[in-house]
């Protein structure tokens, strides 16, 4: 019989596990039931936070919301719960390749995008205590992340006075996870018009962009300031280079563009 792997074991140490040995423990249920039950009060849980679907090793964490100014008081402040993968079931072996120093930069980055994209980026407090570290050693790996050139949102990014972070950046994750639109707007505390039309900007820059047009091309096709190009070109720049949104935004992008393809056709342009 082949040996058991730490990695195996390690594997088996789940939620449901947990309450599956608690079930048949504590009450004396067959293993089947155990699971049945574990399952009901997964479902129970998940209606009792809203909703949030929490899957193995992520945790919901209250976090200011970004559009929330500078200097008000913690108590004072909305907040959003949002969802983080704090454990993601291919970082045992990407700390067996990388050490466990490359692996908390790794779930530090993974995070910080969870968050943003949900419209309440973590302050460094938050990724202490998330992360079990001091916020001397948060600021360095932040530091070594961005000269690496990875995008570390929070929310001090947002309440610098000489950040430019736009709405558009939390709008447009959100859409690319599925959110739909009112959902974003509910969530972000925009109009459904504000939000769909950050929406339709970006798929039509991103195609465009795709397409071969360049700068002043997607400016005089969509009749968009090169600002607003230019800001959304960026995005989709950082968002295709991070494996955690590349596939989002590919299986956004490939509907849009086969949905534009059939309006042409219903029209007669395309043959």
């Amino acid at each position: 019989m082949k040996a058991r792997t730490s990695t195996d074991r390690l594997q088996e140490k789940t939620p449901k596990k947990l309450v599956t040995n608690h079930l048949r423990q504590r009450y004396k249920f067959s293993p089947v039931i155990a699971e049945a039950l574990s399952d009901d009060l997964q479902l129970l849980s998940n209606q009792m936070n809203g909703g949030s679907q929490l899957t193995d090793g992520q945790v919901l964490y209250p976090a200011v919301k970004a559009e929330e100014p500078a200097g008000k008081a913690l108590k004072d402040c909305e907040y959003e719960m949002v969802r983080l993968t704090i454990y993601a079931q291919g970082d045992i072996a990407y700390r067996q390749q990388h050490g466990l120093k490359i692996l908390k930069k790794h779930i530090l980055h993974r995070i910080t995008e969870e968050s943003d994209a949900q419209g309440a980026p973590l302050t460094y407090e938050d990724m202490s205590r998330l992360l079990f570290a001091d916020r001397k050693t948060i600021a360095q790996y932040i530091q070594e992340l961005r000269a690496e050139g990875k995008t570390i949102v929070t929310r001090a990014t947002y309440t610098d006075a000489s950040a430019t972070i736009s709405h558009h950046r939390p709008i447009v994750r959100l859409f690319l996870l599925n959110y739909t639109e009112s959902e974003i707007g509910q969530r972000l505390n925009h109009t459904l018009s504000r939000v769909e039309g950050y929406i339709k900007d970006f798929l039509r820059i991103c195609v465009a962009h795709r397409q071969g047009y360049t700068v002043e091309g997607i400016r005089h096709l969509t009749g968009l300031a090169k600002g607003v190009v230019q800001k959304h070109l960026a995005h989709y720049t950082e968002l295709s280079a991070a494996p955690n949104w590349q596939e989002h935004l590919e299986r956004k992008l490939r509907f849009y563009e086969a949905s534009m393809d059939a309006k042409l056709a219903k029209k007669g342009v395309l043959g």
